[in-house]
Formats: C-alpha cells, structure tokens, sequence
C-alpha cells in the first residue's frame, strides 16, 4: 500500500500537467478557455468614383488645362448638343474642311448667350450661313463670281483681338469681337476682294446680312421691345414689332432710308445707318479714292439706304442685274 500510494503521489502531478497541454484539434481541453479564431480584417483600396465627363458623353473634347471645347468634324452641326453646365469651358475649336471656328465663349456669355441652348444653333448657323451666301453669288453674280475667294474655307473668330477680314494661306478670315451678328457682313465683304468699294458694296453686305441670308443672326430677332432702337419705324411702316419676320427687316431698312432721306445725312441713328458711305472711314470696308466716289451715290447714300436701295433693283430688275452690277465694273446707268 505504502507503495502504491508514492507511486500514486508522482504520477499525479504528472496527469495534471499532461491535462493542461491542449493537442492539436483539441477544443474544450480541461483547465483552458480558447479565445476565438478569427481571420486578419482583409485590407481593401476603394477607388474614388470616376466622374462622369459630360463632354465625352455627348461626342466632344474637352481641356481643363486651356478651357476648350474642340468640337469634331460632323457631317451634319444641327444636332450638336453641348452640356448642361459649360460655364467653366472659355473657348470653343472647330476644324472643317469647309469652315472654321474659334469662339470665345465668355464673350458669347457676356452677350446674354445661353452656351447649352444656343451654342449649337450658332454653329450650325455658321455653316449653312456661308453655304448659302457662296451659292447666292455663284448662282447671281455668274461669271463675275469671284471663284477662288468662294473656294476657299472660312475660318471665324470671335474675340477681342481684331474686327475684320483677310486672305491667309489659302482661307478667307474672319474676326468679330461682340458684335457677332456681322459675321454674313464681313463674309460678303471678303468674297467681294480688293475692289474699290462704293455704295453698292457696302449696301450689298448689309442687304445680303439682314435681308437675304436666312441663316443670319439678325433674322432670329423676332420681336422689339419699345425701348428698341426701330420699334417706332416698325409701327409707321406697318411692322408688327412683336412678331418680326424676316421679310420685315428689308421694311425697317426701307424705313430708314426714308427718315434719313427726309431728315439728310445728320447723324440720325448709327453712322452706318445715316452717314454717307464715303465717310464710314477707310479700313477694310470703304477703298474707294476721292477720284472714284461719286455725287450720285457715294456723298448722298447711307449703308442702310444703300441697302434698301439694292433691295429695290432686286426687286424691280431680278437679282441677276442687281448682283452684277456690285461684281461687275458697269455703271449704274449701263447696267439699268
């Protein structure tokens, strides 16, 4: 017994040291409470979401950096759309083969423009603007159409830089500033060349600019408000001022004239509306000498009487002998 027990007194302890390892697999060993096992938390890198870019939706390219909206090459502008919010972009590019643009958007802004809603109708107007104007004097002014200038594309500018026209490296070159409604004017002007310009040139830009181009930027003012500066003329020629056609805008020219006429050339309106042609200064848009200015038109005509002047002969003579006669080098009397 005595012996039994020292064996049983060593052994003991020995159990329970054995009890207290905890095998592999062995989960409720006694004398240990396991702490759970869990996984590492897996570490994960969220992209930030990617922003929409809404010029890349709709067809266009857009630079942060310059601000500019480069507009592709389309066979058809009138179902250009642009974004709802443009307001950061300050340029606007386009490359045609047959016409150019580079506008500037804050200026367009500035003049009241909403960039979403009208810039795209601008553009296309630009386009079918000139188309109309080449086949207009190609058809009229016929072998006195001046072929190579009407062959040529166009490139258009609005900014502040410069108001004028020029030949460059094979392209006509428009520059307008706010004043971007005389983009049919300065068109004609450059497609009428180097001629010495008289009366009949410069009535024959403003005629083809507000009476004739249906794409023209004057033709989309459909109503005058009281304050405006015709709204009176409207109403003594019979215009409904509310509802302007672009019929109506030979009238208001015509009514013009009439005033001016009946009042002389005193300063009456804008210097291009009641000053004689020869003083509408030199520049770009008046070439014709002392020599060759004339009392019969150049001293007594103002641009919008000269205008509705050619009107008139287009109407009584066919615009085939109205056009001629600005292309061509016969006098008035020989030509009527």
């Amino acid at each position: 017994m005595n012996h039994f027990k020292k064996i049983k007194c060593k052994v003991l302890p020995i159990l329970l040291a054995l009890s207290m390892i905890v095998l592999p697999g062995c989960k409720d060993a006694p004398g240990r409470t396991e702490e759970p096992t869990t996984a590492p938390p897996e570490t994960r890198t969220t992209e930030p979401p990617t922003e929409a870019d809404p010029y890349a939706e709709l067809g266009l390219l857009y630079d942060p950096e310059t601000k500019t909206v480069t507009v592709p090459k389309m066979e058809d502008y009138s179902g250009l759309e642009f974004p709802a919010e443009i307001k950061e972009a300050k340029r606007l590019l386009l490359e045609d083969d047959e016409f150019a643009l580079d506008l500037d958007l804050v200026i367009l802004q500035h003049a009241g423009w909403s960039l979403k809603y009208e810039l795209s109708g601008l553009v296309d107007r630009t386009q079918q603007s000139f188309r109309f104007i080449r086949e207009y004097v190609r058809k009229n002014a016929g072998d006195l159409a001046p072929a190579e200038l009407l062959a040529m594309p166009v490139t258009y500018h609005i900014s502040n830089d410069d108001f004028g026209y020029s030949v460059e490296d094979g392209r006509i070159v428009l520059c307008n500033s706010s004043g971007y409604i005389h983009r049919d004017y300065l068109y004609v002007h450059a497609l009428l060349g180097d001629r010495a310009k008289g009366w009949e040139q410069l009535g024959f830009a403003w005629y083809l600019a507000t009476c004739v181009d249906p794409y023209g930027e004057l033709v989309l003012i459909q109503a005058l408000t009281p304050q405006a500066r015709y709204y009176s003329l409207c109403i003594e020629a019979g215009v409904d001022p509310e509802h302007l056609t672009p019929d109506d805008f030979l009238t208001i020219n015509e009514a013009v004239a009439r005033i001016v006429f009946d009042k002389g050339l005193t300063g009456w309106g804008s210097t291009a509306e009641s000053k004689a042609v020869n003083s509408l200064g030199a520049g770009a848009y008046y070439t014709r000498t002392k020599e060759q200015q004339t009392d019969g038109g150049d001293r007594i005509l103002s641009q919008f009487m000269a205008a509705a002047f050619l009107g008139w002969l287009s109407g009584k003579y066919g615009d085939e002998a109205m056009v001629g006669f600005v292309f061509g080098e016969k006098t008035f009397q020989e030509t009527f």
